[in-house]
């Protein structure tokens, strides 16, 4: 018998758990970063980090920010999707600078007086912020003209259209109130237009100096990163890239969006029409792209695994085979990688399949020893090929033999893979076997009567005798165990849970 739980791993190195293998590229984004930084004279940079949905973006990136900070550089990050709601992005994303700011000063500056050159620098910064972000044109035409001619403008349009006021002096009256009401008002928007100018201006020259202070403090350039741009309203997404641009876009600052471009780019041209190129207006706010490349089934695979954290995680899970080809995978990521090869899945299918088996695990009675294999195999086969599910599930047992199950594998992009016997060797052959064969003696077993299944089991190979055993709990109850994966995986499928990384 062979059962396994999987146990997190817990490491200080950021790339403990690569299970992506993307150590190297964030090594060399790191270098290319502060090598830019250094011979550009600390110029500022933006880099748009490009990840498709299953890409493992957020994998990346929260690992890349820790491998930055075991190096001691200054990282602030902005999760663009939490402050949504904010009304204005440009005040929201100085506030948060503002307090991760603070909150790094406290924790990782080691000199008092860069403590104090730093505070100065956010106090003059923040102080700055609200008179920059103050909107252009505040004075309203008629409140300008009421205070001119201690009328409104609708008394005024009143006035001229109605009654006496057809006359030739009413008509000078009403003239002269809006040639002085317009002249008024356009001096006042040059003036705060003017005085927005010089307030921008002032924030940018602050901001400068705090990223200055930072930068000296971490010896290299301060990496803010802004998350989940793609899942922002779109207005808001719009207002944040502009904002960074021209206000935020200041020497010794690199910024870092990690996103899905195409997805980002759909969403702003719903607001700007069908016509406009979404795509060409990103490509204003980003120096360099880098596209994260999909990870192969194998590695997602291992992501699923990593991140999940339901509570059938601490399962016991059974079974006396194993897939050669994954023999150095744990064996969750070794059972699920072998029958995803076999049953030819996307990535996509595989993670919808892998929220059905969890469920399956966490649906499963207490008592009943769960067979990962038949379970995972369901799983998938649920989600990849429902039709080939709903007929192995109301097929008759003494209907069916091997040949008959082997041709319904065929429907799906079936690859047939090897197993091996846990009690052998890694190249014994004498221990190998089909995964068609033993997923037919799984199912054949389920659809036998209660006071046969030993009869009908005893014609198995020894090795396949006895995994059936393993998950075969004696008595009365025999059949509804070997019957209640198909049970758990068709109530499982009825939930969905949402993704809350688009990308993985």
């Amino acid at each position: 018998m062979s059962q396994y739980a999987i146990t997190p791993q817990d490491d200080n190195d950021p790339w403990h758990d690569d299970v992506l293998e993307r150590r190297n590229l964030a090594e060399m984004l790191e270098k290319h970063m502060v090598t830019r930084f250094e011979a550009s004279g600390g110029a500022p940079l933006s880099i748009a980090i490009d990840g498709r949905w299953g890409s493992g973006k957020t994998f990346f990136v929260e690992r890349w920010m820790a491998q930055l900070r075991a190096n001691r550089l200054c990282v602030i990050e902005f999760d663009a999707w939490q402050h949504d709601q904010a009304g204005d992005p440009a005040l929201a994303f100085m506030s948060e600078i503002s307090r991760q700011v603070k909150d790094q000063t406290t924790r990782v500056i080691d000199t008092a007086a860069t403590a104090r050159e730093i505070e100065s620098a956010l106090s003059d910064t923040m102080a700055s912020m609200k008179r920059a972000i103050k909107p252009v044109g505040k004075a309203l035409l008629s409140a300008t003209v009421k205070k001119l001619v201690g009328m409104s403008v609708d008394e005024i349009a009143e006035a001229a259209t109605g009654g006496e006021a057809e006359n030739e002096y009413s008509e000078k009256i009403v003239s002269s109130a809006f040639d002085q009401a317009v002249a008024k008002y356009l001096d006042q928007i040059m003036a705060d237009h003017e005085l927005r100018h010089a307030s921008v201006k002032k924030f940018r020259e602050n901001l400068e100096r705090l990223a200055s202070s930072l930068a000296k403090a971490s010896e290299g350039p301060v990496f803010v990163v802004i998350d989940e741009l793609d899942r922002c309203r779109p207005s808001f997404a719009i207002q944040l890239l502009e904002g960074v641009k021209h206000l935020f876009s200041v020497r010794n600052v690199c910024f870092v969006f990690s996103t899905n471009l195409s997805q980002l780019a759909a969403s702003i041209q719903a607001v700007y029409g069908p016509h406009f190129n979404g795509r060409d207006y990103l490509g204003r706010f980003f120096d360099q792209e880098l596209r994260l490349p999909l990870p192969s089934g194998d590695q997602f695979a291992r992501l699923l695994f990593q991140q999940s954290n339901s509570a059938s995680k601490s399962r016991r899970l059974y079974g006396s085979f194993y897939f050669p080809a994954y023999h150095k995978e744990s064996r969750g990521v070794e059972v699920w990688a072998g029958i995803c090869q076999a049953l030819g899945v996307t990535l996509r299918q595989q993670q919808q399949a892998y929220t059905t088996f969890l469920f399956s695990c966490d649906f499963y009675p207490s008592n009943a020893p769960i067979p990962a294999l038949w379970l995972a195999f369901l799983s998938l086969l649920h989600r990849s090929y429902p039709l080939v599910f709903e007929t192995l599930l109301h097929a008759q047992g003494p209907e069916w033999d091997y040949r008959k199950f082997a041709d319904t594998l065929k429907q799906t992009a079936w690859t047939e893979q090897s197993l091996q016997h846990s009690s052998a060797r890694l190249n014994d052959q004498s221990g190998k076997l089909s995964l068609s064969e033993l997923l037919f003696w799984y199912f054949s077993t389920s659809k036998v009567a209660v006071p046969a299944v030993y009869d009908h089991i005893r014609t198995a190979r020894t090795e396949i005798r006895s995994d059936l055993q393993d998950v075969i709990v004696s008595g009365r109850d025999a059949q509804c165990t070997l019957h209640l994966p198909f049970d758990v995986v068709s109530t499982a499928g009825l939930f969905s849970q949402e993704n809350n990384d688009h990308d993985q």
